[in-house]
């Protein structure tokens, strides 16, 4: 016989009321009244009539979170993999649910909306990572509560790193190094976060002693597994760099491996520096300096923004702008220019 939430109570000597707010973890109830109500409710096997609830509510308690590949490998790039453990684990201390919906070329081509926005079936969507700027646009304009996490849209809820501040600062640190020719190297992709570093690349050039007609910005490759290959032509050149900054951690990792199959030392030859501080940056040789995020306040913060924005969805506004500031961690992957 299935018990009721009226049995739960009685047998718990509480109000119904405080069943249901330690089923779904809110309001106030001692962690006594906690236990004694979780206890009653294994031994009777009851279960939250979620179905019942959402109908009263007219909420899901789920959320949609939507990456583009090229730019947001949730499933092979640590940065990510860190990301989505945050967003998961503030969604579930919030009793939310999570669906993934990668987004395609072909859906990029057609102008679709994921398939668990299109439907209705999440109370709110989280777009993960960069987006064509057209889609990312299109996804802010829904109407829903729409947060995007590590890019950004123009009017959007958006939570970001501050990357052309970072780069710019990283550009005075190697300027004091003694560098005067620097190459920066980023993929291909339409990306908001590589426009920014790259900004903060070009503003570190002209402010900070630079030689300007040899620091050049290279994105010719798509794949992790062609930067190697560009590597190669940039080492060809007459006048090498002494230092290389990378679009991420993930880059310049491929970028130190390559110079090592090459027989170039990192860094007495050429120095390199990555962004992200994924954990894998201090553990390649050399350690590798990079610029760190903190990724997991990124996807808690992401996550308690769309919660608010779910909660006052009545009165949605838009345009709410959370910003990061990375900090430099120096390693052994850069180092003084040689004379």
């Amino acid at each position: 016989m299935k018990v009721s939430i009226k049995t739960i109570a009685k047998l718990a000597n509480c109000s119904t009321a405080t069943v249901s707010n330690v089923l779904n973890n809110k309001g106030m109830f001692s962690m006594q009244t906690r236990n004694r109500v979780l206890d009653i409710v294994r031994k009777n096997n009851y279960t939250l009539n979620s179905a019942g609830r959402n109908l009263r509510t007219g909420r899901s308690e789920t959320i949609g979170i939507t990456f583009y590949r090229p730019n947001a490998d949730i499933f092979r790039h640590e940065f990510y993999l860190i990301m989505m453990s945050a967003l998961e684990r503030t969604m579930a201390e919030n009793n939310y649910e999570i669906i993934l919906s990668e987004y395609t070329d072909t859906m990029v081509e057609r102008r679709d909306l994921p398939p668990f926005l299109s439907k209705g079936k999440v109370d709110g969507t989280i777009v993960l990572g960069g987006f064509p700027s057209e889609i990312t646009k299109m996804l802010a304009e829904t109407g829903a509560p729409v947060v995007l996490l590590d890019t950004y849209a123009e009017n959007a809820d958006c939570v970001i790193t501050d990357n052309r501040t970072a780069v710019e600062n990283l550009m005075l640190e190697i300027s004091k190094l003694g560098h005067t020719h620097v190459e920066y190297f980023g993929s291909s992709i339409p990306d908001y976060n590589t426009d920014m570093r790259i900004q903060g690349f070009l503003s570190g050039v002209e402010k900070f002693g630079f030689d300007r007609s040899k620091c050049k910005v290279r994105r010719n490759f798509t794949h992790i597994e062609s930067v190697g290959r560009e590597f190669k032509k940039t080492l060809e050149q007459s006048n090498r760099p002494t230092v290389i900054v990378a679009s991420n951690d993930k880059v310049a990792i491929a970028l130190i491996k390559s110079a090592q199959e090459l027989g170039i030392d990192v860094p007495n030859d050429i120095s390199i520096v990555g962004f992200d501080d994924i954990p894998m940056a201090s553990l390649v040789s050399p350690a590798l300096t990079t610029i760190s995020t903190d990724i997991s306040t990124m996807g808690r913060t992401a996550a308690t923004m769309l919660l608010d924005k779910i909660k006052a969805s009545n009165k949605l506004s838009k345009g709410e702008l959370k910003v990061l500031m990375p900090k430099l961690v120096m390693r052994s992957s850069l180092v003084k220019v040689k004379k």
